[in-house]
């Protein structure tokens, strides 16, 4: 009986070292920002720290947050060391010509989370070929922009 129990102990933790590690998430800040002329828009700057080296392995591609999915991308002049560095702009208004202000009318259906959570955001990743999800609990609001 006791040969029994001990094989499925270690059938259990060996079931635990094939699961999937958590990115090292350091830091998530957003940053409303403003520009000064007419047209110029609004928006949120996103940056997502983490404390890796940029490897091959991940490639990122979304990140849903306030019912949006925005294009994720590496900042390559932050990105220094052991810490990765990504950005991410949701611009929520922008017109620079006739066109663009006959389309800001049409309404824009929100987008779920891909997966169910309560959080602030989603980093959506593929980690070798697989698609994965690092939740972000908060952002660290940082105070806003106003371009000239």
């Amino acid at each position: 009986m006791k040969s029994i129990m001990i094989c499925i102990l270690l059938l259990s933790a060996g079931k635990g070292c094939e699961q999937d590690q958590q990115l090292p998430l350091s830091g998530a800040t957003s940053q409303a920002w403003s520009g000064g002329a007419a047209g110029s828009g609004r928006g949120i700057n996103y940056i997502i720290y983490l404390n890796m080296k940029n490897t091959s392995d991940y490639t990122f591609d979304s990140l849903w947050v306030q019912e949006k999915r925005l294009p994720v991308a590496i900042d390559e002049r932050r990105s220094a060391g052991d810490t990765l560095v990504l950005t991410v702009t949701d611009m929520t208004q922008s017109i620079r010509n006739i066109d663009d202000m006959n389309n800001a009318s049409k309404e824009v259906l929100p987008v779920p989370f891909p997966v169910k959570a309560d959080v602030a955001g989603i980093l959506g990743y593929h980690y070798k070929g697989k698609q994965k999800y690092l939740l972000i609990g908060s952002w660290t609001k940082l105070k806003p922009l106003y371009y000239p």
